[in-house]
C-alpha cells in the first residue's frame, strides 16, 4: 500500500515538473507562429472573395469586358521550427479571367498578391513571360483599392495599360467549382 502511495506521489511530482518545463504555449515559437497566422487570417478574410465586373476604358477599344477575380487564402511553407517541422504562413493568391472568353489558357493564376490593410490597396502580379515563347506574353498586373462594395483598380499586361477594373464583391469566400 505504501509503495502505491509513493509511486502515485512520484508520478504527480513528475507530471508537475514536466508541465512546468513546457511553459505556456503562447511563449513558444509554435504559439507565436499560431498567433501571427491567426492575425493574418483575420486580415485576409476581409480581402478574400469572388469579384465580378467590367474592364473598361480599354485602349484596344473593346467594349466593357466582363471579368472575374477570385482572391483566396492559401498556405505557404516558411522554413522549419526548432523541432524540424515545416512552418506555414497564410498568403493571398488569386485567379483572373475574362468572362467573354472560354479558353482556359486565358485564366491567370496570380501567386504574388500584396494587401496593405492601412490604405486598402492591393497589388498583384503574374510574371510568366518566359513560358509561352512569345515575348512578353504571360505578364499581368492589377493595382487597386478595396471599397465597401468591391474593388477598383487598373490592369496592365505585356501590351501596357489595358483599362480600369470596377468589380463588385459577390461572395466572401471562393468555392471549388
Amino acid at each position: 500500500m505504501l509503495a502505491l502511495k509513493v509511486s502515485g506521489f512520484i508520478f504527480a511530482i513528475t507530471l508537475i515538473s514536466m508541465t512546468g518545463c513546457m511553459g505556456p504555449l503562447k511563449n513558444s515559437s509554435t504559439g507565436q507562429e499560431y498567433e501571427s497566422n491567426m492575425r493574418l487570417m483575420e486580415i485576409y478574410s476581409d480581402v478574400a472573395g469572388v469579384f465580378e465586373g467590367q474592364l473598361s476604358d480599354n485602349p484596344n477599344r473593346e467594349p466593357n469586358v466582363p471579368v472575374r477575380l477570385e482572391i483566396f487564402i492559401a498556405n505557404e511553407a516558411n522554413g522549419r521550427n526548432e523541432d524540424g517541422e515545416v512552418k506555414f504562413v497564410p498568403v493571398l493568391r488569386a485567379t483572373y479571367r475574362r468572362l467573354d472568353v472560354e479558353d482556359v489558357r486565358r485564366v491567370y493564376f496570380i501567386s504574388s498578391v500584396r494587401y496593405y490593410q492601412e490604405s486598402g490597396e492591393i497589388m498583384m502580379i503574374v510574371d510568366e513571360r518566359n513560358q509561352s515563347g512569345v515575348p512578353g506574353v504571360g505578364y499581368l498586373s492589377i493595382q487597386g483599392r478595396l471599397t465597401d462594395s468591391g474593388l477598383e483598380g487598373k490592369l496592365a499586361d505585356h501590351r501596357g495599360p489595358q483599362g480600369v477594373l470596377r468589380l463588385e464583391k459577390l461572395a466572401s469566400s471562393v468555392s471549388a467549382q
